[in-house]
């Protein structure tokens, strides 16, 4: 066989490609100024310098990859980028919209993400060390980790509930023995606690979209669905760990002592 040489470029999963970008990316956005509204005029103003200026330091816009999401449609720019009318949206994996959309969503990740199971049980015939690595690292808790930290635990947390007890159900087909509630408690603290590792998403889900949410600086003392995620927080964990409800500084620990 053949060798391909790279000699163009920076390779993929390079640390240097995202900080060029972000340098040449700088240069643009010096020159954009975007008010907070973000309203239409704005956002196509912008759209016209990244336009014109892109192509002189080597940045060109792929319109079949952008969308335009807005009640009122999109005629004021370019026909190649697509619109959306509707209210509820998917962005990076994420649902935004109402509480029967997110709720769909998550429901049928859920689902699709199950159908991995039966591959593993598969696997298992031949090789159960493989088939229980695979569902530890990538089958379970990191599979649907990123809906429990950007959605509310209002939402995700019958879904992620159900995922908790189809990998139990998985697991225990794979060694072909049943497991007591207790033996899987155990099976779900860390390898350092004696577990096996397979942590459980919806115990973790309102702590996950508690952090998320608080960094990002959206963690208002008024949020509704901040204070619903605390309040079934505190009825999963002892009261030593137990949360704050006034939360003050959105970027300071919440835990009381």
């Amino acid at each position: 066989m053949g060798h391909l040489s790279s000699q163009f470029g920076v390779q993929q999963g390079d640390p240097l490609r995202p900080m060029l970008i972000a340098l040449v990316l700088q240069k643009l956005i010096s020159t954009i100024d975007v008010d907070d509204e973000c309203k239409r005029s704005a956002v196509l103003h912008a759209l016209n310098l990244i336009e014109e200026l892109g192509p002189h330091i080597g940045l060109v816009i792929n319109f079949s990859k952008c969308e335009v999401f807005s009640s009122q449609g999109n005629p004021l720019f370019p026909p190649a980028v697509k619109s959306s009318l509707s209210p509820n949206l998917e962005m990076l994996g994420v649902p935004i919209g109402d509480y029967l959309h997110c709720s769909h969503f998550i429901a049928e990740n859920c689902s699709k993400a199950i159908v991995l199971f039966t591959a593993l049980v598969e696997v298992a015939e031949a090789d159960l060390h493989v088939a229980v690595s695979l569902l530890h690292i990538c089958g379970s808790y990191s599979k649907l980790v990123h809906l429990a930290r950007t959605t509310p635990s209002s939402l995700s947390f019958e879904s992620l509930k159900f995922f908790d007890e189809e990998v139990r159900r998985c697991f225990s087909t794979c060694i072909a023995a049943d497991i007591p509630d207790d033996h899987w408690k155990q099976a779900q603290l860390s390898l350092s606690f004696g577990g096996l590792g397979f942590r459980s998403l919806s115990y973790h889900s309102c702590a996950a979209f508690i952090l998320s949410l608080s960094t990002s600086g959206f963690g208002s003392a008024s949020n509704r669905n901040l204070l619903s995620a605390i309040s079934k927080f505190n009825a999963l964990v002892s009261p030593n760990k137990k949360l704050h409800h006034q939360l003050g500084n959105p970027k300071s620990p919440y835990w009381e002592h």
